[in-house]
């Protein structure tokens, strides 16, 4: 398995955090833990991310690098050696589709009682279909896409199947 998080960071708004995984045995992607809390400092979320590394080693760490975002993550990966990158944030609405794809053909997985669930349900649109509302939360559904933008398991190909060992 290859694990993946997702961090969106904020202060008044959340930090969320969304850990997801996928396997090149299968073509689907499973969201393995969500939530988020404010008002947490960069130390605060450098000691999350360490202790989920510890857990899941992670592949890589998908961070909302936006304003000091950019010098919370350099320092996060200098003094505690975490994978982090910049979270691609640009064309969301096109990787926002593609997620929704894999959540209507299978291959995207979450738990009934997910945080995302939740966030999901109250989510809306300006009128004008361009942006999320600013009204509605959607912190960990952007560290979700973070982490999902990242996986990899459209490369998954079905393995052609031998005969068993001593068969005609």
């Amino acid at each position: 398995w290859h694990y993946l998080c997702g961090v969106d960071l904020g202060w008044h708004d959340a930090t969320a955090f969304s850990v997801v995984a996928y396997s090149f045995e299968q073509p689907a992607v499973y969201l393995v833990d969500c939530w988020s809390q404010s008002k947490l400092l960069p130390s605060q979320v450098a000691e999350q991310l360490d202790k989920l590394n510890a857990e899941y080693s992670f592949t890589s760490i998908q961070m909302d690098t936006a304003g000091m975002g950019k010098a919370i993550a350099e320092e996060m990966k200098m003094r505690f050696g975490l994978p982090i990158k910049a979270a691609k944030k640009t064309e969301k609405f096109a990787a926002i589709e593609l997620l929704n794809s894999d959540l209507q053909c299978g291959n995207f997985f979450i738990q009934e009682d997910s945080p995302i669930r939740e966030e999901w349900d109250q989510l809306q649109w300006t009128k004008d279909l361009k942006k999320e509302h600013p009204a509605y939360p959607n912190h960990i559904s952007d560290a979700t896409l973070y982490a999902f933008r990242e996986a990899r398991h459209y490369a998954w190909r079905q393995r052609e199947q031998l005969p068993a060992f001593g068969t005609q």
